[in-house]
């Protein structure tokens, strides 16, 4: 129901009102595959706010819920995706660490990402 909301919200462009409802919905979740698609949803509102907080602490908290469950796939894609957002805000010379550590957990894979 609250995430029906949240999609709502943010489909109007009340995107503050969107992350507030985002986030409530996945403090009242118990299912932590469901908490991470909320956190990533509240991510992307977060980016569309052009709030890079929002984005970083939504994605990362999304990342480490599925770092914990073992999904690497899920993992990497949301690390790619904060990174994605950051760039438009963070000098490039401040997010090149993170994207070589990245890089060095997929490069060999053809499909690293999608795993």
């Amino acid at each position: 129901m609250l995430r029906g909301a949240a999609e709502r919200a943010a489909e109007v462009g009340s995107l503050n009102e969107a992350l507030s409802l985002f986030d409530r919905a996945q403090d009242l979740s118990d299912d932590e595959r469901e908490r991470a698609a909320l956190l990533e949803a509240a991510g992307f509102v977060g980016y569309r706010a052009g709030d890079i907080d929002a984005v970083t602490t939504r994605y990362r908290a999304a990342h480490e819920l599925h770092a914990a469950a073992g999904r690497t796939g899920e993992r990497r894609r949301l690390r790619a995706k904060e990174l994605h957002a950051a760039c438009y805000v963070r000098a490039p010379a401040d997010l090149l660490p993170d994207a070589r550590e990245l890089y060095r957990e997929v490069h060999e894979q053809h499909d690293a990402i999608g795993r």
